[in-house]
């Protein structure tokens, strides 16, 4: 039986004297080193390629959802511009409340 741990022993230790109990070691070695990563746990799987793989299964489920992805993708940036607007609009709107409330504010009245 051939392992690296025979071949990583240090050259002192092999002399005539030691080397039925240096080969039981090494023999033991092997075996444990054959034997440890059938009792380790499974690989678990990371939240990004859990999240990939799913990611993947919904496409191809739902071809609808793709063809969308595809339509803003080639829009260029239409997404952004028009968030950029929804907050500006809300900026506006909110601005106007808050001239209106300070307006009818007995304390800021004639102030604005």
């Amino acid at each position: 039986m051939h392992c690296t741990a025979w071949a990583s022993a240090p050259r002192s230790r092999l002399d005539l004297h030691s080397a039925p109990v240096l080969s039981s070691r090494i023999l033991l070695r092997c075996m444990i080193g054959r034997v440890l990563p059938l009792l380790r746990p499974a690989r678990q799987v990371s939240v990004l390629d859990k999240t990939k793989a799913d990611w993947s299964e919904y496409k191809a489920a739902n071809t609808e959802v793709d063809e969308e992805l595809e339509t803003y993708k080639r829009s260029g940036e239409q997404y952004l511009d028009k968030q950029n607007f929804l907050k500006r609009a809300e900026l506006r709107e909110y601005e106007k409340e808050r001239d209106l409330r300070l307006a009818s504010d007995v304390r800021t009245r004639g102030r604005l």
